[in-house]
């Protein structure tokens, strides 16, 4: 996915706590940046003040439900957008996962909001699991990488959901 966004003329800038991920990441794809942060509101708005000094303001977020939201939940959304250009756009990615978390943001505040679930299905037997991952980072990318450009600004608040 930060491929994808990098190419798009974005800058990727990954929040975790899992620094192996990150450092991972980057390794792959150099214009990408990495950000150690526990999901603490105090250290989350660090980094966020401190990428905005470095980069300027954000142009929105791509939250990964299962792990981002740990991060969202502790900055919340008008801190975010505070840091941010005028109007930016967010996607959250969800995993329809019965077993997973069940969430659905308060997204009353943001006007450019949109949700992509989706559904890996194990059924096509392949010998090379590698690929199918890269098959489903590549639709989700792609995906993503249309709703947080400006060619998808009249889009909003929509869920797509998709079965990779």
């Amino acid at each position: 996915m930060s491929h994808q966004l990098a190419g798009k003329g974005f800058i990727p800038i990954l929040i975790d706590h899992r620094i192996t991920n990150g450092l991972d990441i980057v390794a792959d794809e150099p214009r990408a940046r990495f950000r150690e942060a526990q999901p603490s509101a105090s250290e989350t708005l660090r980094v966020l003040e401190e990428c905005c000094r470095q980069m300027g303001p954000l142009h929105g977020a791509v939250v990964l439900l299962e792990h981002g939201q740990a991060y969202l939940s502790a900055v919340g959304w008008h801190d975010l957008m505070a840091a941010c250009i005028h109007e930016p756009a967010f996607v959250m990615l969800q995993s329809l996962n019965p077993n997973g978390p069940a969430h659905k943001a308060d997204t009353e505040c943001v006007k450019r909001f949109n949700r992509v679930i989706f559904k890996s299905d194990h059924t096509i037997n392949t010998n090379d699991e590698s690929l199918l991952e890269g098959k489903k980072c590549e639709v989700l990318s792609s995906l993503t990488g249309f709703l947080i450009s400006e060619d998808s600004k009249f889009i909003d608040n929509q869920s797509f959901e998709i079965s990779l």
